[in-house]
């Protein structure tokens, strides 16, 4: 079963100079639900716009897209986004403690609910795997991982159906890496998808269902990770050679 169906999808870009490039052409894909999809290539060759775009952070401007069979469009956007939630590769982090950042999910996403309960901001700490004790920490003072994790805690609380993450293991050393992986794996093992974009292909072997190679807007192959290696096709095969090294 699909989490996404993307027809002929197009998104192009406008040129300062005038005119527009072509970011995306005719995507014909889906996406499969419960499953850690990886968007793999080049850069520039499209992967961060189709992942705005499931969420409707961007808009396509030719074809259609569907969510369990049910056109993108029709969604109310806040709802849309608290089920389909979105970490760019450059995470934010506010002003103040752990709590008051993890307390802006409920200002951003579920207005007008019951404050978190102390129970439950320690739960979605543990989740990602930083300590209940760091919640009156100032989140100023955190690594480059702990914060990607907070990050991650402040999109649990709405409670999502999916995960879009735009290049999530790029800044991380190793060990940061392998946690991260092993927490997106326990995330598709409690039902949520995961779709996101990398360039690190270690980590993409050693964590991702399924991949999805992007070049030039347009998707060259997709399939299972099991299959990668098997792929004859000359651009993917300079892809894996080239610049597949993790970041």
């Amino acid at each position: 079963m699909h989490e996404f169906e993307l027809h002929n999808v197009t998104r192009y870009q406008a040129l300062d100079a005038g005119g527009e490039v072509t970011i995306l052409s005719q995507i014909n894909t889906g996406l499969e639900r419960g499953r850690l999809s990886a968007l793999i290539g080049p850069s520039g060759g499209g992967k961060s716009t189709l992942l705005r775009l499931l969420n409707r952070l961007d808009e396509p401007d030719a074809g259609q897209i569907e969510r369990r069979g049910k056109l993108l469009h029709s969604y109310p956007v806040r709802q849309l986004r608290r089920k389909v939630a979105f970490m760019p590769q450059q995470t934010t982090v506010f002003a103040g403690s752990l709590k008051d950042n993890l307390l802006l999910a409920q200002t951003f996403c579920l207005p007008g609910s019951a404050e978190f309960s102390q129970h439950s901001l320690n739960a979605i700490l543990e989740r990602v795997g930083l300590s209940p004790h760091l919640l009156d920490r100032a989140a100023a003072d955190l690594s480059g991982g702990e914060r990607q994790r907070l990050a991650l805690a402040r999109l649990l609380l709405a409670e999502p159906e999916v995960l879009l993450l735009d290049e999530p293991a790029s800044a991380l050393d190793p060990p940061a890496r392998e946690q991260l992986g092993q927490f997106l794996r326990k995330q598709v093992e409690a039902g949520i998808s995961v779709i996101f974009s990398s360039h690190d292909m270690a980590f993409v072997r050693r964590f991702a269902d399924n991949f999805l190679f992007l070049s030039k807007g347009q998707i060259r192959v997709a399939g299972k990770i099991a299959g990668l290696e098997q792929v004859q096709d000359p651009e993917f095969s300079r892809f894996l050679n080239a610049e597949g090294e993790p970041c």
